[in-house]
């Protein structure tokens, strides 16, 4: 599965020229203030979060990095602030409130790419060398047997997607023998996102694969995902892969 950013914009023409740097690489993920950050946050915890800090305004994304730092819940998340020219008291205050890192947005997008890369890959290889093993530091309160019971979730969702079968997160849950806080605490840790927000990103990846065929219609394609409603899988599908499927599926997109 890809890694994944959250951008934190209230620019819309800010966010969409971010988004076009990783939109190849990443799954990109986008708010306009700090609900609707948060909002996305309660379901899904992605591996960086990268802040817009404008000169004068910079108060209220001081603010929101405080309030990430307070909780542990959100300790892996990398915390990237982004200026658009190089100030060190904005720099100074940024990184004092929490921040890991800044970039200066306006140089070359490939330097922010590969800082990103980076600082994702660096924090792997730490989460490693602390477990002694190839699950990250998430995961680390998980037991052996809890792993075990994960495999076989993800083994149960692909021949159900694949059946076109309708999916139960509690029925689920039973059959692997957890109750249903340990089974959607432990798809968490270990995915980085909930129970159903995982099954969404199957039936989304199962979707594309029937787009680049180009031989069934849209309307199709999202019955067959699992979708009631094609408006609601179009706007899934878009805010996964940042494209629209009628673009994917006349072979225009890169993904």
């Amino acid at each position: 599965m890809k890694n994944s950013v959250l951008v934190f914009d209230p620019s819309s023409t800010r966010r969409n020229t971010i988004k076009g740097v990783f939109i190849n690489d990443y799954n990109v993920y986008e708010g306009n203030n700090a609900e609707e950050v948060f909002c996305i946050l309660n379901d899904f915890t992605p591996d960086i979060i990268m802040i817009v800090v404008q000169p004068g305004k910079k108060a209220t994304h001081l603010d929101f990095i405080q309030e990430l730092k307070k909780s542990d819940k959100y300790g892996s998340v990398i915390i990237l602030s982004l200026i658009k020219e190089f100030c060190e008291e904005t720099i100074l205050h940024t990184l004092k409130s929490g921040a890991h890192d800044f970039h200066v947005y306006t140089t070359n997008k490939n330097i922010l790419l590969h800082k990103v890369n980076n600082l994702i890959n660096y924090k792997k290889s730490l989460s490693n060398k602390v477990l002694g093993h190839h699950f990250s530091a998430i995961n680390e309160t998980l037991h052996s047997e809890e792993v075990k019971k994960l495999k076989k979730f993800e083994q149960l969702i692909e021949e159900q997607i694949k059946d076109d079968i309708e999916i139960d997160i509690n029925s689920i849950a039973k059959v692997l023998n957890l109750s249903q806080r340990t089974f959607e605490r432990a798809v968490k840790k270990t995915y980085k996102m909930t129970p159903v927000r995982y099954i969404m990103s199957k039936r989304l990846e199962k979707s594309l694969q029937l787009l680049k065929t180009g031989q069934i219609s849209i309307k199709d394609i999202a019955y067959q995902s699992g979708f009631n409603s094609v408006a609601y899988f179009s706007k899934c599908f878009r805010s996964f892969y940042g494209y629209s499927p009628s673009i994917v599926k006349r072979n225009q997109a890169i993904i």
